[in-house]
């Protein structure tokens, strides 16, 4: 199958990753975060290699939570902002594609009351508790953030009329997402625990191969152009 090394290679780098988080090797850990997302990205270019001028938004995606997770490794509030940023632009891209998809989609999947409800509320209280633990200068960024990887979810839960392989690969790496960055936040900002980065990680490496495979299914398949 044509970029099994390079899936493998991701396979391979987070395992050791996550083995470094766990034994506390730092420097390991500081040497394989920035390569996890050159290994998908690398993987998803070669994979959609003739597809779709759509998996631009993917790659850029990929690109900007790459810098993301370059600017997190910086101490400080410097760091903690760009790398917010990197990633909100990550979400933002993964919006555009995922609306596109479901304007290509066909027939037209109704949005989702209970869905929109469920966001909303997550949205609400995860300012509700976190905001009051808040600088006042990064209120209004974790503020947008937060809507925006819920409006991510939004766009890939009606990003087809019906359930498939992509798609519900693709609802699930959002899902992961959501809570990687919830634990992020909760352990940051109001109740660090343990165990968290571990979680943090899993929870994100997992996330962006569910996201990138989804799409990557669907540039392959659903649509070749």
């Amino acid at each position: 199958m044509k970029g099994r090394g390079w899936l493998a290679g991701y396979g391979i780098v987070a395992a050791v990753h996550l083995a470094a988080i766990a034994a506390g090797w730092d420097t390991v850990r500081f040497v394989t975060k920035p390569m996890l997302m050159v290994i998908l990205v690398s993987w998803f270019m070669i994979v959609t290699a003739g597809s779709a001028s759509l998996r631009t938004w993917i790659i850029s995606a990929l690109i900007f939570s790459w810098l993301g997770d370059v600017f997190l490794m910086i101490q400080g509030g410097s760091g903690f902002i760009a790398g917010l940023s990197s990633f909100l632009l990550a979400h933002a891209c993964y919006v555009i594609f995922f609306l596109l998809v479901r304007r290509r989609s066909g027939v037209p999947r109704k949005w989702n009351g209970y869905i929109l409800a469920a966001v909303v509320i997550y949205v609400a209280s995860f300012n509700y508790y976190l905001l009051p633990a808040l600088d006042f200068a990064l209120k209004v960024p974790v503020l947008v953030y937060s809507i925006i990887i819920g409006t991510m979810f939004i766009a890939v839960f009606h990003a087809s009329p019906r359930n498939n392989i992509w798609h519900n690969l693709a609802i699930t790496g959002a899902l992961l997402f959501i809570i990687s960055d919830s634990i992020l936040a909760v352990n940051t900002f109001l109740e660090p625990f343990g165990a968290a980065d571990l979680l943090i990680m899993t929870t994100y490496i997992l996330a962006q191969a569910f996201l990138a495979s989804g799409a990557a299914i669907w540039l392959r398949t659903a649509h070749k152009s």
